[in-house]
């Protein structure tokens, strides 16, 4: 909050009044029950904005003489979430999970958030992860939730290496209401974090990642550039990697777990020519599917 300074030449005059803070802090305790379960059924008073960067902006000084287009890219507030323990299945125990996009505390792997919801007519104890089966990847030390009133969320971080694959973490939940199956599958673009590269790196990188490491396709899109630039940038934590070419557009990242460079180059002329170039050869051939997929969407 900011103070208004009181004039030297007026020391009679009566200080402003302060701001009521009785609305703020009724907003800060409203703000932690966030519900990432179902972003349809309910919504705020006030829709959160969503953010425009140019990639100008994005990109810094570095941008200074661009001959490239300028690209507008969404920053959206909250990730899409994913049932992981439906009410019914969870005797009133919900769970759902998203994708934040943050660096994770643990080297390797992929931070989720967990929204635990009470929806039964009970108190529920001792929510906890059991049973983790071995499907080649790694699942994290997951907190107990020692209980849980009706009606009320509990937000979690469950971290989970997947070793670069799109293998899926299989576990139950366990509580008083009983145990459930759960899994989690992983989105290709979420295996992948950003890293940032600028045109002399990825060409470099990419003329050393060709032949089996590459995988090209060409296809027809009524997108234009900008909107290609937005929709992969949704789909897949990757960087922007500036080049003066108007008709092109570059990315780069490396998957989390093993730190391998995924490079993807976009070129729109009268049809849409897509590389993508990669050591994590499935990873890579999921974007490329992933991107052919967003190509068809009109």
């Amino acid at each position: 909050e900011s103070e208004s300074e009181s004039e030297s030449d007026a020391p009679t005059a009566p200080p402003p009044p302060k701001p009521s803070t009785k609305a703020k802090k009724s907003s800060q305790k409203t703000a932690t029950l966030l519900d990432f379960s179902e972003p349809v059924t309910t919504a705020p008073a006030v829709a959160p904005a969503v953010a425009t960067t140019t990639l100008d902006e994005l990109l810094g000084d570095g941008c200074v003489g661009s001959v490239g287009p300028n690209y507008n890219i969404s920053s959206f507030s909250q990730r899409p979430s994913y049932k992981l323990l439906p009410k019914i299945t969870g005797k009133g125990l919900t769970i759902d999970y998203s994708f934040p996009r943050i660096p994770s505390q643990e080297p390797g792997s992929v931070d989720i958030q967990l929204s635990v919801e009470n929806s039964s007519d009970t108190l529920v104890t001792d929510i906890e992860i059991v049973d983790v089966e071995n499907t080649g990847v790694k699942v994290g030390a997951f907190m107990k939730i020692p209980s849980l009133g009706i009606g009320s969320i509990s937000q979690v971080t469950l971290t989970i290496d997947f070793k670069d694959t799109l293998q899926p973490a299989k576990f139950s939940v366990a509580c008083n209401l009983g145990r459930f199956q759960c899994k989690i599958q992983p989105e290709v673009g979420e295996l992948v974090s950003p890293f940032v590269l600028d045109e002399t790196d990825f060409d470099s990188k990419r003329s050393k990642l060709s032949g089996m490491h590459e995988t090209a396709k060409t296809v027809e899109s009524l997108l234009s550039l900008p909107d290609i630039t937005t929709r992969i940038s949704e789909a897949a934590a990757m960087s922007l990697c500036f080049t003066g070419k108007a008709d092109t557009v570059k990315f780069s990242a490396q998957t989390i777990s093993k730190g391998l460079v995924v490079l993807v180059t976009i070129t729109v002329t009268d049809v849409v020519h897509v590389s993508v170039n990669s050591e994590a050869v499935v990873i890579g051939s999921m974007i490329l599917k992933n991107i052919l997929a967003i190509l068809a969407d009109n």
